[in-house]
């Protein structure tokens, strides 16, 4: 009876991880060009040009994010008030964790050489933990 448990948790987390989110959620509007690549088992590259104000996408991008549920990992940190080389758009790193154990991670990286161009990694993994099971009775 557990096999057979363990066998349908296993397919359903299989079919889990090559589903794919919906692009959509990290499209900012006005998004052109817009490729997506399927680079292996779980993870996902995103990639789009976008019009307007320089980085008008990576503000866009991050709250469309945060409105499906997704937390912020990466901190935007604080701003060097005496510096000038201080830049808020950095690589930021966003979660989403499902059943305990079902992990989705996205990473929003802007090109500093192109400001219109956004690129996003979600990446898609079983995390199993393991310190929760009473090996030992």
């Amino acid at each position: 009876m557990i096999a057979i448990i363990l066998a349908i948790g296993a397919c359903g987390a299989l079919s889990w991880l090559a589903l794919r989110p919906p692009v959509a959620i990290f499209l900012a509007p006005g998004a052109a060009e817009i490729q997506v690549a399927n680079l292996r088992l779980g993870e996902q590259y995103i990639s789009y040009r976008c019009p307007g104000p320089p980085y008008a996408w990576y503000w866009d991008t991050i709250r469309m994010i945060e409105a499906q549920q997704w937390k912020r990992q990466t901190s935007l940190g604080r701003p060097d008030l005496a510096g000038t080389s201080y830049n808020p758009v950095i690589p930021l790193r966003f979660e989403r964790v499902s059943l305990g154990f079902l992990v989705e991670e996205a990473v929003v990286e802007p090109d500093r050489t192109d400001p219109s161009l956004a690129r996003i990694h979600v990446y898609r993994r079983i995390v199993i933990p393991w310190q929760q099971f009473p090996w030992h009775l």
